[in-house]
């Protein structure tokens, strides 16, 4: 009956602003690792403004969260709302910088076709001359 009682009330706990804390921690962390991604790519001149802009929004969104969590609430409804509402953010984020990275991530893989398709074809022309 005690196990039963402590699983329920742990539940709970953890579906609510816990489970927001726990969830934004990760969300900390993936951020920043995506940050250094976006920061390490080859990038060319027309991509430099849209990731840097999703760069700057995302640690943007990351040191708000900080002063968000850091405020005061009254209810555990606000606190679970807020907390929610920091998440939704970090996870905006996230998508920003996601679609920076494979945009980025796609024009190399292209260009990387392209160079291995011009050496093919140098390959299938020689060969002919040689034939």
């Amino acid at each position: 009956m005690k196990i039963q009682k402590m699983s329920s009330a742990n539940t709970l706990l953890n579906s609510g602003f816990i489970g927001n804390l726990k969830e934004i921690k990760s969300l900390k962390q993936s951020i920043r690792t995506k940050t250094i991604e976006a920061r390490g790519l080859k990038l060319e001149y027309n991509e430099m403004m849209s990731t840097n802009q999703a760069i700057t929004e995302a640690e943007k969104i990351n040191l708000e969260a900080e002063m968000k969590l850091k405020g005061t609430v009254t209810t555990q409804a606000d606190a679970i709302a807020l907390s929610g509402l920091v998440v939704t953010d970090m996870k905006n984020a996230i998508a920003g910088l996601d679609r920076v990275i494979s945009k980025v991530k796609d024009r190399e893989n292209l260009e990387k076709k392209k160079t291995e398709q011009v050496a093919a074809d140098k390959a299938a022309a020689e060969k002919k001359k040689i034939e």
